[in-house]
């Protein structure tokens, strides 16, 4: 198999990855009070605090999607109110931040976001 098509590949299962996790945090971020933007057609979707200063990129992201469809690595990004990637020691983020399970995930946007 070429690399386009194993690449192409691993975006697809991406982008159904991040749908399924968007499909179980939205309604929850959303009962706590965060904006939630809609999920398009990609591997990552956005969620504001409320007054919509700060917000994180979630994503799955396919060049950290391993090669096993159970292996799921979360990524997250800072976000200013426009939705641009900003970069803040104070809050750890001098780069993006890569999460192994769920639970890390979830700590991560609670930290950041409430």
């Amino acid at each position: 198999m070429n690399s386009f098509l194993k690449i192409m590949q691993k975006t697809e299962k991406c982008v159904k990855k991040s749908k399924e996790l968007y499909s179980l945090l939205s309604p929850e971020l959303q009962t706590l009070g965060l904006d939630v933007r809609e999920h398009t057609s990609s591997f990552c979707f956005q969620v504001f605090k409320n007054d919509g200063n700060i917000g994180l990129s979630i994503s799955i992201p396919p060049d950290a999607f391993g090669n096993d469809s159970d292996s799921i690595i979360y990524e997250t990004a800072l976000l200013d109110s426009s939705g641009d990637l900003i970069y803040d020691d104070d809050l750890g983020y001098d780069d993006v931040k890569r999460f192994s399970d769920r639970d890390e995930l979830d700590i991560e946007i609670k930290n950041i976001l409430l």
